[in-house]
């Protein structure tokens, strides 16, 4: 089985890699988009639907296994929400995982 590695290896090889391996200006752009990606990735918290409260906000659309939209992105959560997810995962027999938006500290 092969190692993973971290993003912030995966990314200094790529560096290391420009203009040998690969095209400098690709790995450039793609470097600054996984930058933003980064960032905003970590304010995200994962939880599962049991995990959910009232006053959370997605951080994105949320779908079923099976692709049906559930709710989307930018709402903020009440109870009938966190009822009828909860109710849907268990239902489904579905392990949702939910986005939520984290704050930047």
């Amino acid at each position: 089985m092969k190692k993973q590695h971290s993003s912030a290896e995966a990314k200094s090889y790529l560096m290391d890699n420009r203009g040998s391996l690969y095209e400098t200006r690709l790995v450039n752009e793609f470097s600054e988009i996984m930058d933003v990606l980064l960032e905003n990735y970590q304010y995200l918290n994962r939880l599962r639907a049991c995990e959910l409260q009232r006053g959370m906000i997605l951080a994105n659309d949320l779908y079923t296994n099976k692709g049906a939209l559930l709710l989307t992105k930018d709402q903020v959560l009440n109870k009938p929400m966190i009822d009828k997810i909860t109710d849907m995962s268990e239902n489904l027999g579905e392990r949702l995982i939910i986005n939520i938006k984290g704050s930047k500290k």
